[in-house]
């Protein structure tokens, strides 16, 4: 198949392990993993999340760089920590940009990538808690782990749940959205833990960062959960703006402020000299 003449099918006739709620044309013909390769440099319906993802990849390695450049004698452990954030941050956009990009292959190949797509987003906040969990009771080491390992347990949880093929169905798209805040809570209960443990009662300054943070992944969750705008507006967003790629987008905000937080946690704990680091 010659991509300079790829025909798009309507959602009547396109493979259904394809199709997206609302979204009624720009859908691929069935194809080989080359021509899903070569249909990344055409326009469909998954051409912005396959190019979102892929800047969502670099972004975060840049992200990594960036922050950890900033601090030239950051300890090798801390840098160890900021690169396991964003490696598992970029491993999920790695599987978004599978599923997205060989989603019309085969069903078998659209549930393994869709599978995996699930369990690198339930990694995302095993990266990000560990690194923050890390820093902020780098001098309670006790805490350290348990809130840790915490994380650990749930994550895993998490992700035995996203194997079973039910939960890939649009009927359990609330339950994927709740159990990937659930995913969060350990990481969320040990920063509130920190304010009173190791800041005595004083929220810190930087601790805005996550707030920011929630605020865009609340805005990504919506578009995921409502759909909107193609369910009010069907056909008008087939191919631009729909809202998986407005989640994408808002996900661009959402890395920014987590790796901005945990750099910031790793700069008060530097300056305030709590411990020896």
């Amino acid at each position: 198949m010659k991509y300079n003449k790829l025909i798009l099918l309507k959602k009547e006739v396109a493979p259904p392990y394809s199709i997206e709620p609302f979204v009624l044309s720009g859908y691929r013909p069935k194809m080989s993993y080359v021509n899903c390769l070569n249909s990344m440099f055409t326009v469909h319906n998954q051409t912005l999340n396959i190019w979102s993802s892929i800047l969502l990849i670099g972004f975060n390695i840049f992200l990594v760089i960036f922050f950890t450049n900033k601090s030239p004698d950051m300890p090798f452990h801390f840098q160890l920590f900021f690169w396991t954030q964003g490696i598992l941050r970029s491993y999920c956009w790695i599987n978004s940009w599978s599923f997205h990009t060989f989603v019309c292959h085969s069903k078998n190949t659209a549930q393994l990538c869709l599978s995996m797509d699930y369990i690198g987003c339930y990694l995302t906040p095993f990266g990000i808690g560990t690194n923050l969990l890390f820093i902020e009771f780098y001098c309670h080491i006790n805490y350290q782990i348990y809130f840790i390992l915490c994380n650990a347990i749930v994550i895993c949880l998490a992700i035995i749940i996203s194997t079973f093929s039910i939960y890939q169905t649009e009927k359990y798209r609330q339950i994927r959205l709740l159990v990937s805040i659930t995913a969060s809570i350990p990481s969320l209960i040990g920063l509130l833990f920190a304010i009173y443990i190791v800041h005595s009662g004083n929220t810190p300054e930087y601790y805005s960062y996550l707030l920011y943070a929630i605020l865009f992944e609340l805005s990504a969750g919506f578009f995921y959960v409502t759909m909107f705008p193609e369910v009010i507006y069907p056909f008008y967003f087939d191919i631009w703006m729909n809202s998986h790629s407005i989640w994408h987008w808002l996900n661009f905000g959402f890395d920014y402020m987590m790796m901005a937080l945990t750099y910031n946690a790793y700069l008060e704990l530097k300056e305030s000299q709590r411990c020896l680091m």
